[in-house]
């Protein structure tokens, strides 16, 4: 079965990822450096210690939120005072689509009862991102040959010219699966 396009992105990122899995050198630890990469490592693992930890205390803070509520609206708690936090509801009111109405529909209402001033056309950056990074897989071939410096060579020059398509990076850390 041929994969898809978005399949071959995958693989074209996730290549690069695994060919670091194993890294080129084991560092020196006796350059100045190593206690650097060492506390990147270190930090890193915490922080995603602490992203797990804040996910299932965001689990049971939305039950609670849920069940708090339900209790402050229904028995005329107005506010409650404990553990040095006042605990109150808040109302907020945020406008969207009714269940069964597309965007389409309140943006043709909005403009027919002379509220187009809250319409604002937009391009969606993710799904462009998207395509240039399908362009770099589908031109990886000229692009490591060098006919093609970069993939903006193949968009029109008036779309080069007020996009950036300049890849940003950033210091990432793999952590070594433990062999079972």
């Amino acid at each position: 079965m041929p994969s898809s396009s978005s399949d071959n992105l995958t693989d074209y990122y996730a290549d690069d990822l695994m060919s670091l899995a194993e890294p080129e050198i084991e560092f020196d630890r006796a350059r100045p450096e190593y206690e650097m990469f060492v506390a990147f490592a270190h930090l890193t693992r915490e922080k995603r210690q602490l992203n797990q930890r804040i996910k299932e205390i965001e689990g049971k803070l939305e039950v609670l939120q849920f069940q708090l509520r339900d209790l402050l609206g229904a028995d005329g708690f107005q506010s409650v005072g404990v553990e040095g936090f006042t605990i109150f509801l808040r109302k907020q009111l945020f406008v969207r689509a009714r269940e069964a109405w597309m965007a389409a529909d309140v943006i043709a209402a909005l403009k027919r009862n002379g509220m187009g001033h809250f319409v604002k056309e937009q391009y969606n950056s993710k799904t462009l991102s998207a395509h240039i990074r399908q362009l770099e897989v589908a031109h990886a071939d000229e692009l490591r040959s060098g006919e093609l410096t970069t993939v903006g060579e193949l968009l029109p020059p008036d779309l080069i010219a007020v996009l950036n398509i300049e890849p940003t990076y950033s210091v990432i850390a793999l952590e070594k699966r433990k062999k079972e």
